[in-house]
Formats: C-alpha cells, sequence, structure tokens
C-alpha cells in the first residue's frame, strides 16, 4: 500500500472510559454513556462531560445500568482515545436529571485537579530555583517531580502567594519561569518544559476547500511596543547593564520591514514606513551597541568591588561620626560639671585624625570609581542619539516609538531581568492578530486518516486560506471535541488575541491562576487582662494618674529663667524642684539638696523608672552584683547569674558563667540537679535522651548502648555491634569481620578476611572474603574476593572484583564509574514485566535524528591523563540539539538504551518511506512502459 491509499478497513479513533476507585482499583467500563464532549487545554487541565443513563437495554430487555449507581464522587476515569491521549479524570460533579429517560450528568477535570484541594497557607520565598519551588509545592500531596526541562537549571524566581491552592500555586511557578506543565496523571508526575521543547510539527495542513468552513483576521497595533522601560523588583533596573547606560529597550525592526540593501549599500527596496536614511542609520547604530556590548560589561565588572569597598567605608565613617558625637556630649557635661577635659580633648583629636584618614580612604576608592565612570561616559557618548542621527533622523525616529512598561517584582537578578525585557519586547514589537477559523472533524473521517496523528495539544497546524491571504503556522493549545457529533474546535497560541501583549505561558495560565488576597490581621502588642494585673502594673498605673492628675490641675506655677537656666516650682508642691540648664534637665524631691532624677544627653539617671521602656541602640542595668546589657550584639549579663524559680518554688533554672547551665528540682532544703551542663560542655543529666535527629561532633563513650524499635533493637557492647528481632541474633560486627544468622542462630555468611583476622583494607596483603552459608551446615564457601592482585602484588590503583564461582553480580542502585568499563557483554532487562504503559512508539525518530548535532570532541579526563583521543558523539547544553527521548531523567547523561532504540525506530521509518519509493517507482514504471507502447 503506498502512501497515498486509504485502508477502508482502518478504524475511527473511539473514546475508550473505564471507572476506577480512587486508588485506581477498576470497578465497571462506561460504554453506554452518551453526549460526551471534551475540553483540552495545553499545560492545563481537560475537562470531559457525559451522561450516564439509568436504564439501558439488554437482549430486548430494558435492565438497571450498574454504572449509573457506581459512579461517585472524585471516584476516576480512565479516558483514551487512539494516540492522541491516555489519562485519568476526577469527578468533580454529578447532576441527576429527566429528559424522557433518567439521567446522571457527570462532570470530570484532570486528575491533578485534586490539587486544588490542597492549600498554602504562606508561600514568601527569597530567590529560589524552579526545583526548588516545585519540591515545596508538591510537599504531602502524593505527586513527585518528573522532568525539567536542562534551560530552567540556572534560573531562580521570588514569590509571594498567601491563601493559595498548590493546583493555582504550580501554574503561578509555570507562568513565572515561562514554562509549559504537562501532567502524567497516571503515574502523578508533574513536568515543565519550555514551550519550544513541547511543538510537535507532523505537517497538519488546513486551507480553503480542506477541512476548513471558514476563517477572519483582524489586527490591532494598539498594543505593539518599540521602547520597553524594564523593571524587577525593589525598583530594580537594567541601566546598569544596558551600553545605553538607559533604563529601556528599544526595536524598530517592525516600521524597517522591506528595507534592503546590495552589498555596496545600494538601496534595493524601501521600507513603507521609514526612510531609507533612518532605516541604514538605525542598523548601524545596532551594531555599534553590540560591539560596546564586551567593554561595557568589563567596564561594569571592574567597578563592582569598588562599590563594595565604598559602601563599607561610608559605614565605618558613619560609626565613627558617632563615636565623636558622644566624645562631644561628654565634654559638654564635664564642662557643665566643673569636671576634667584633657583627656577628652585628646580623644577628640585623635577620633577626628580617624575621621579624616577615613575620609581619605573613600576618596581613593571613590577616584578609582570615578575613572571608570569616565570611560563608561565615553561609551555613553559614542552610543548617544546626537552622535548617530541627524537631527532630522532623530525627529523622524521619535514618531516611531510607542512606549510601554514592564515591571515584574518576581525577578531579584538584573541578568535574567534583561533577557525578560527582551523576550518581552520580541513579542511585542508586531501589531497583533486575530484570527478565528472552524475545521470539520475530520477524526471521524476515513478518509482523512493521514492526519489523524497529526493533530494533538502542543502540535503545530499550518494554515493557507487563499482568499483572505491569511497564511500562518501556529501551536495547537486547545482542542473541544464532540465525541458523539461532527464538532471540532481548535485554538492556536502564536496568533495573540485581543487582550493584549501576552505570551504564551500567560494566556494559558493567566485565567487559571487566582491573585490570593493580602490579608493583615491586627495583633495587639499590649493585651494584659484587668483580672491579671501585676503589682508593677499596679504601680505604673498609679504614677501616670498622679501625673495625669498633677498636670491637668498645674496652676499658679512659679517659672524663674535668669542666667542660672530655668526654674519651675508650685505653691502646692514648694519642695518639688525642675531646673533645666546646660543641657540637663534635673528633678529634686527636697528643695534642691539632692537632685534624684536628671535628663542628659547621655540618658536618663533616676533612683526609680516607672512605665513602658522601649530601648534604643544600648540598655545598661547595673549593680554591685553584674551588669545587664542590651546592644547590637544581643544581650550580655557580666557577673551575674540568670535565676527562673517556679511559681511554687519547686524547680529553678540557673545560667551562671562559672557553673554552666543548671535545671533543679527541691528536695525538703536542698537544690538537686537535674540537668547540668558546665563551661568545659559537660553534659549531666538524670533521665532518659529522646529526639527525632541530630549530630554527635565528639565521642561517646558507654560500656554498653542499646537502641530499640519496637521487636528489634542493636546493642552496642564493648566494641561490638549486634542487631535482634526479638531474641535473635541476626547480624554481629566483630574484630574479626560480619557475620550473618539464620532463624535457628546458625551461622549463614559473611565478611571475613583469609586469616580469620581484623580485616584491614588498607594492608596490601589482606584480602576481603565475601562467602555465605548454601547448605545452612555452618560452612561456607567464598564467592567473591576484593583484594589486591592475584600476583600478591599492588600494582593498580583499583581494587579488583573477583567472581570465584559461577555467579553473576547484581546491584539495585546506580553505579558510577570514572574510567573504563569493559566486558564482554552489555545486557540491559527489557522484558515485558519489567515495564508499564506500553505503547508503539510513534514517526517521530527520523525527524530526532536529522535534527541533532553529533560533536566530534575530546574529553577533559582524557585529556588531564595525556591521552588525546578524539571522539564523537552528543554534547548536551546549550547550542547543541540533543534529542529529549536520550536524555536520562536529569537532562546530564544519555540513556544508551534509548539512543540504540531510536535509531532502529528511525531505520524503520526510513525503510517505510524506502518501500513506498519503491512502490511508487514501481508503479511509475509501468506507466512509463505502457505510455512507450
Amino acid at each position: 500500500m503506498n502512501r497515498f491509499t486509504i485502508n477502508k478497513n482502518k478504524p475511527i479513533p473511539k473514546l475508550e472510559l473505564s471507572l476506577h476507585k480512587p486508588n485506581g482499583e477498576q470497578v465497571g467500563n462506561l460504554v453506554d454513556v452518551y453526549d460526551r464532549t471534551g475540553n483540552f487545554s495545553f499545560g492545563q487541565f481537560n475537562e470531559l462531560e457525559l451522561k450516564i443513563p439509568k436504564f439501558v437495554e439488554r437482549k430486548h430487555e430494558k435492565v438497571r445500568y450498574a454504572e449509573y449507581d457506581n459512579i461517585r464522587e472524585r471516584y476516576l476515569v480512565k479516558a483514551t482515545y487512539g494516540n492522541m491521549f491516555d489519562e485519568y479524570l476526577m469527578v468533580t460533579g454529578i447532576e441527576k436529571a429527566k429528559n424522557g429517560m433518567p439521567y446522571k450528568k457527570v462532570t470530570l477535570k484532570s486528575r491533578q485537579f485534586e490539587l486544588n484541594g490542597k492549600k498554602v497557607r504562606d508561600f514568601d520565598t527569597g530567590s529560589i530555583t524552579l526545583r526548588t519551588s516545585l519540591e515545596k509545592t508538591l510537599i504531602n500531596t502524593g505527586w513527585s517531580i518528573g522532568h525539567i526541562d536542562i534551560n530552567f537549571f540556572n534560573e531562580k524566581r521570588s514569590f509571594e502567594e498567601k491563601n493559595i491552592s498548590k493546583l493555582n500555586l504550580l501554574y503561578k511557578i509555570a507562568e513565572t519561569f515561562e514554562g509549559i506543565l504537562q501532567f502524567d496523571t497516571i503515574n502523578k508526575l508533574v513536568s515543565i518544559y519550555k514551550q519550544e521543547s513541547l511543538e510537535l510539527d507532523l505537517g497538519l495542513m488546513a486551507s480553503y476547500g480542506k477541512y476548513t468552513i471558514n476563517a477572519s483576521e483582524e489586527s490591532d497595533s494598539q498594543a505593539m511596543v518599540t521602547r520597553l522601560y524594564v523593571y524587577g523588583k525593589d525598583g530594580l533596573s537594567i541601566d546598569t547593564i544596558n551600553p545605553t547606560g538607559s533604563e529601556f529597550i528599544e526595536d524598530f525592526s517592525y516600521f524597517m520591514l522591506g528595507y534592503e540593501t546590495d552589498e555596496n549599500g545600494n538601496v534595493i527596496e524601501s521600507s513603507p514606513y521609514m526612510s531609507d536614511s533612518l532605516c541604514q542609520a538605525i542598523i548601524d547604530y545596532n551594531k555599534l551597541v553590540e560591539s560596546k556590548e564586551s567593554e561595557y560589561k568589563a567596564y561594569v565588572q571592574q567597578k563592582e568591588p569598588y562599590l563594595n569597598q565604598l559602601k563599607i567605608l561610608n559605614e565605618e565613617l558613619v560609626t565613627l561620626n558617632e563615636e565623636l558625637q558622644v566624645i562631644l556630649d561628654n565634654l559638654d557635661n564635664a564642662k557643665a560639671n566643673n569636671e576634667s577635659t584633657t583627656q577628652l580633648r585628646k580623644d577628640e583629636t585623635n577620633k577626628r585624625n580617624e575621621i579624616n584618614n577615613k575620609q581619605q580612604e573613600i576618596d581613593n576608592v571613590q577616584s578609582n570609581i570615578d575613572l571608570i565612570h569616565a570611560e563608561i561616559e565615553v561609551i555613553y557618548q559614542e552610543l548617544s542619539l546626537e552622535n548617530n542621527f541627524t537631527p532630522e533622523q532623530i525627529k523622524e525616529r521619535e514618531s516611531f516609538i510607542v512606549e510601554e512598561i514592564f515591571e515584574d517584582n518576581r525577578f531579584t537578578e538584573v541578568e535574567q531581568l534583561y533577557l525578560a525585557g527582551i523576550d518581552k519586547i520580541k513579542e511585542n514589537k508586531v501589531p497583533k492578530r486575530k484570527i478565528d477559523f472552524s475545521l470539520v472533524n475530520f477524526l471521524n473521517a476515513v478518509e482523512c486518516q493521514r492526519d489523524w496523528d497529526k493533530l494533538g495539544l502542543g502540535y503545530v497546524i499550518h494554515m493557507d486560506y487563499e482568499p483572505l491571504d491569511i497564511e500562518f503556522k501556529a501551536m495547537i493549545t486547545e482542542l473541544k471535541i464532540d465525541f458523539d457529533g461532527k464538532k471540532l474546535d481548535l485554538v492556536v497560541s502564536n496568533v495573540r488575541h485581543t487582550d493584549g501583549a501576552k505570551s504564551l505561558v500567560e494566556l494559558l495560565y493567566n485565567n487559571a491562576v487566582s491573585t490570593s488576597a493580602k490579608l493583615e490581621a491586627n495583633k495587639n502588642l499590649w493585651n494584659e487582662s484587668v483580672d491579671k494585673t501585676t503589682q508593677m502594673e499596679k504601680i505604673i498605673q498609679g504614677e501616670y494618674d498622679a501625673a495625669s492628675r498633677r498636670i491637668t490641675a498645674g496652676i499658679n506655677e512659679d517659672i524663674t529663667i535668669d542666667r542660672r537656666g530655668i526654674r519651675i516650682t508650685s505653691p502646692k508642691f514648694p519642695n518639688e524642684v525642675i531646673v533645666i540648664q546646660s543641657g540637663v534637665i534635673a528633678l529634686s524631691k527636697n528643695g534642691a539638696k539632692d537632685w534624684n532624677t536628671a535628663i542628659t544627653p547621655s540618658g536618663v539617671v533616676a533612683e526609680r523608672i516607672f512605665g513602658r521602656l522601649l530601648a534604643g541602640q544600648n540598655l545598661v542595668i547595673e549593680n554591685e552584683g553584674g551588669t545587664f546589657r542590651v546592644d547590637a550584639e544581643g544581650v550580655t549579663i557580666e557577673n551575674g547569674i540568670l535565676n527562673i524559680v517556679s511559681n511554687n518554688g519547686n524547680s529553678r533554672i540557673l545560667l551562671n558563667p562559672s557553673d554552666g547551665i543548671k535545671i533543679q528540682k527541691k528536695s525538703g532544703s536542698n537544690w538537686i540537679n537535674s540537668f547540668y551542663v558546665d563551661s568545659n560542655g559537660n553534659l549531666i543529666f538524670k533521665g532518659n535522651l529522646e529526639g527525632a535527629s541530630g549530630t554527635f561532633s565528639g565521642d561517646i563513650t558507654s560500656s554498653k548502648i542499646v537502641s530499640e524499635n519496637g521487636n528489634n533493637k542493636i546493642v552496642l557492647n564493648n566494641g561490638d555491634i549486634t542487631t535482634y528481632q526479638g531474641s535473635r541474633k541476626v547480624v554481629e560486627l566483630d574484630w574479626g569481620g560480619l557475620m550473618i544468622y539464620a532463624a535457628d542462630g546458625t551461622p549463614r555468611g559473611g565478611i571475613r578476611d583469609t586469616q580469620q583476622n581484623a580485616v584491614d583494607i588498607t594492608s596490601v596483603k589482606k584480602k576481603i572474603v565475601f562467602s555465605f552459608d548454601p547448605n545452612n551446615d555452618g560452612t561456607s564457601s567464598p564467592k567473591m574476593i576484593i583484594g589486591n592482585d592475584s600476583k600478591g602484588d599492588y600494582v593498580s590503583p583499583w581494587w579488583r572484583l573477583k567472581p570465584l564461582a559461577a555467579s553473576s553480580f547484581e546491584m539495585e542502585s546506580d553505579l558510577t564509574v570514572k574510567g573504563w568499563v569493559e566486558a564482554n557483554e552489555y545486557l540491559t532487562g527489557s522484558t515485558v514485566d519489567l515495564k508499564e504503559d506500553i505503547k508503539p512508539m510513534k514517526d517521530i525518530a527520523l525527524d530526532r535524528v536529522n535534527n541533532s548535532t553529533i560533536n566530534e570532541y575530546y574529553l577533559k579526563d582524557d585529556l588531564k591523563k595525556g591521552v588525546k583521543q578524539k571522539r564523537y558523539g552528543f554534547a548536551i547544553g546549550k547550542g547543541h540539539k540533543t534529542p529529549s527521548e536520550v536524555l536520562s531523567y536529569d537532562g546530564r547523561k544519555v540513556d544508551l538504551y534509548s539512543h540504540n532504540s531510536l535509531n532502529t525506530k528511525a531505520i524503520q521509518e526510513l525503510s517505510k518511506q524506502n518501500d513506498e519509493l519503491k512502490t511508487m517507482v514501481k508503479k511509475l514504471s509501468k506507466r512509463v512502459e505502457a505510455l512507450k507502447k
């Protein structure tokens, strides 16, 4: 059969549905359902609606349909439709109705919709990677990370989301990183790709007269942008990385379309918008900017360490000025009290010298920065509009400037912000197009079977609608299928809609992601109950009330202002005096004989202070017993003891700089230590030690240590380790090696050296023998040795793994080898029982092989060893094309088995094409022979 033959016997794709419990157990098949319609969205969840009849006809009798009763909320339905999709959907709604016969209308959504019922209260992160954001989101969901496109590995974003479902959070993450989510609902895996990694072009064509019912096109230039201002978090701007020094990016390419010159610069064709002069000036200017990028970047990198140094020096200068101010305050106080100022004058001179020296350091660093700025300024001048455009060109250019602002607080790094700005202006530099079209449902036509496998989410469709001169290529992002009717609706991605300039990712997730309201609850800082007022609170309140009454009733006050300052007294309280002079406010209670309270520039001096105190930079409480200090370094208690006592006085906690930390209980009149840590770090306690996890960095010494977990325990006794299951000994590790015991207590096998001495793998004359007891009779036969060279000499830096009998060596984990691996055979397990979800591979292998890059290269490890052997193969990374089908799960290695299988599939596709060509040539040959006759 050649490529143009229609196979009339090929079955039309049918929607197959089966009913499952939430754990995946199948409970029925939905074969008699009807009115099945589906809405399938690329990167989001799919929806399916259907009706289940209450009664069906069986052998000409009406019987109750079992699935009508079996269907339940949150049950799963597995839906398979040809090669287009195969997934689980969750029952999200059931509506009973009757229109003639009773039925249930069931609404289903893709299985990942269960994540909509799991919430995140606060997702406030710093700058994190895509993998970290997904790991945090999928905690305690039963879902895991599948594949992450390698292009995301070095990107970081920040998030600030509150009260959001985990499904919406996944959509927000995908939108932020500009990726496309893919959900494996069978294995509950979440993967994310770049858009270009998912596009699949199998050549689906629609045109006037083929599949297309109607089409229309609208163009909107209001949303296009030629100058984009770019900002990130906290006002982050691109001016420090943009060679022009501006906060915006420009792109006038749309208005230059059509302009063309020959190799001599002669104009062949002009732009319908711009003059030839301006077009050529913009081209020359863009080349100049590009040539200056590396030089500009070098200056920016050179300036960075100076800026960091300048920041530190300025902070040190501020500290020095604050210290000088304290010295000046002390000078004023000394003068007021007739105290000596000699030392303070010296301190002032020394501090001013320190400030001058620090300022000189700052000036030197600033001088270096100014030199770099001067070089950067030269670049700015070279790239200025005035030096690259004539006044007429600048004026003409202004008419093509359309400005917009791009601001995204999720960007914290200027390099990624700059690249995002470039991508954003590329998306919006042309007028937006709105194209509407509808197709016939060719999935129900056997004559269209060649195109059945070309239709799917992420697949590319080519449209050529000649009557309206509409021609484009676009990716299918949404399918609406009436499975029991004839309707097929498509939505494509790269045809922009009238909702403005949005990328594919924004169009996919903008409506799916709801912005959580940021609720701020008012919190009471003081919430003392009237019934629980403490004694101190009563004293404070009493002093406040008394002061309030004094101020309210304060009339006929005596106020004297003279050379001695300001003096305030009251006839009602003649002994209470306030004096303000020389930067001091002093208060007396005995007619100015003693000054009990004073406020000075250095602080408050008082016998008692009532009220709630808010400390500034420093708080110091001192008496003959010691000092309590709160400053920028925290809380410090000098020569003091912190004593915390319970209400009943029977327990207390002591913190003592000499004795350490003690937790004590009272026994009679004595205090007994329950927990004690001395100043040398020694810990003594009574009771059990219990913890979820932890690390001991030192030694643990004990004659015997027992660790139990239910019926199992491990005993460390005098250097030996023994594990038990109940009373039965399982494993014993002692000076002679390792021994494993059978259920009856007899040895089953172990690891011992050949002389039954302690194993010493550093000795070149020793071996480690792996042995087991096959007959359960106490005798062990050796099976494998890891030891020295067979000649008895240590001649290789590698240990050798040597089997002593005809048996295999198995590993149930990954094996990484730095060096050569040599074997007579290399076998990969490939039986059916090892695999899940087996289905034939689509005809894409030849395309993947043709689009791959095969490189020649040298291995760095070879070169280090002095070996220069040229090799050939893939190079995974940016700028190199490697089929995703042959990559390992982490995207960093090549799966040779998949690679060989992909090549085999490509050969099959070539063979198929070759057979078709042979058949065609044979037919054409017959026709040629017939024409000759």
